[in-house]
């Protein structure tokens, strides 16, 4: 087994164990490096609500900030996020400065000595909204069958009436 595989059920566990538990969170993906960097592509990271690494690695902490706060824009807005970490006179280069988005990219300066860029991918896994069914007929009985089929959490409250 590849260490890329060890990590990729780690992350697995820790994501089913979130979901079980109803509670936000997000993936976090290196898609692209250039330069020096610590993390390369395919790196993987579990965040939490606050943005804070739960499981896996991204690197050093000169990308921590800007994951963090596309982390909890991601799981406030329910959307993807990308974020492309980079120097600051790379940035300038390009023509964008620091909490500029284009083209859906996110812009982050980068202050290590390394002055590496590393883009990551954010992806927000919510927890599933709850159907809540009043009634024992036959339709309520269905809807609570269906539920799942609709990324529903069926917390049926059946009452005869």
């Amino acid at each position: 087994m590849t260490p890329a595989e060890i990590q990729s059920a780690d992350l697995a566990d820790v994501a089913q164990k979130l979901r079980a538990n109803d509670e936000p969170f997000a993936f976090a993906t290196i898609v692209r490096t250039a330069g020096a960097t610590a993390a390369k592509p395919g790196a993987k990271a579990l965040l939490g609500a606050d943005g804070t690494i739960l499981h896996g690695w991204l690197g050093g902490g000169c990308t921590r900030g800007a994951v963090k706060r596309a982390a909890v824009d991601a799981l406030q807005s329910g959307k993807p996020q990308l974020v492309s970490v980079a120097p600051e006179d790379l940035l300038e280069e390009r023509g964008v400065a620091a909490g500029d988005e284009v083209d859906g990219t996110k812009f982050a300066r980068n202050g290590c000595p390394s002055r590496g860029t590393v883009d990551i991918f954010i992806e927000p896994c919510l927890p599933m909204p709850q159907l809540v069914v009043l009634g024992g007929s036959p339709v309520a009985e269905a809807l609570i069958r269906i539920a799942p089929q609709f990324h529903w959490t069926p917390a049926a409250e059946i009452a005869n009436g």
